[in-house]
């Protein structure tokens, strides 16, 4: 289930404040959790897993600095992005007017419906506090 909570938000360009949904993120798990999630439904050891994880976030590494993408199966792809400073001629550009590698996540058509409204599966709870009634206002 997917956790809510509603919240204002002010349009800069009109000043009009309407009201959205923003998820409410429950904790986040590591390498450790995940290897146990997926040893309770396999037949691979925890060890085994962690290895192989570990082995994984190496290799993407690898291979986004040489600049090239990876796609994991109906999970998505990562792809490695630059930003930096630009220059009037395109022949004054070098390496170090760059500042910055980014990655960019492009979730799989899959993944995408496996999070979608439209999905049956995918529920949501608004846990937007109520406010409580006043006992003092008369009512």
């Amino acid at each position: 289930m997917i956790k809510y909570k509603v919240i204002p938000r002010k349009n800069m360009l009109t000043d009009q404040v309407l009201f959205y949904g923003q998820i409410v993120q429950e904790g986040v798990i590591g390498l450790n959790e995940l290897a146990d999630e997926i040893q309770a439904t396999s037949t691979v050891t925890r060890a085994d897993i962690l290895a192989v994880l570990a082995d994984l976030e190496n290799v993407i590494t690898k291979t986004l600095r040489n600049g090239k993408g990876v796609k994991l199966g109906d999970l998505g792809s990562f792809r490695p992005t630059i930003k930096g400073r630009g220059v009037e001629e395109k022949a004054d550009y070098e390496s170090n007017l760059i500042r910055k590698v980014n990655v960019i996540f492009i979730p799989s058509t899959k993944m995408k419906y496996n999070l979608s409204p439209k999905n049956p599966f995918v529920q949501f709870k608004n846990v937007t506090p109520q406010p409580e009634d006043d006992p003092d206002d008369g009512e």
